[in-house]
């Protein structure tokens, strides 16, 4: 599995939204790894959980690897 930009608690690298939910929280400016144009498939962390469960489970698929991101693309 691809696990694209997972997001939620417990995160120990650095994250956009982490430090925007921080920023906001203290009342300052959110310092970003990527500009406001980069565009993003967040996933919450359960949802890469449910995935990683249900291919452990999964009988044999067609394909060597999937991708596990969020419906749309974002900007930040």
């Amino acid at each position: 599995l691809r696990i694209m930009q997972a997001y939620g608690p417990f995160r120990q690298t650095k994250c956009n939204i982490r430090a925007m939910v921080y920023a906001a929280a203290s009342r300052e400016r959110a310092t970003l790894i990527h500009g406001p144009e980069a565009r993003f498939q967040h996933v919450y962390v359960d949802d890469v959980v449910d995935a990683l469960i249900a291919a452990l489970f999964s009988e044999p698929l067609a394909r060597k690897a999937y991708n596990v991101s969020g419906p749309t693309s974002l900007p930040l």
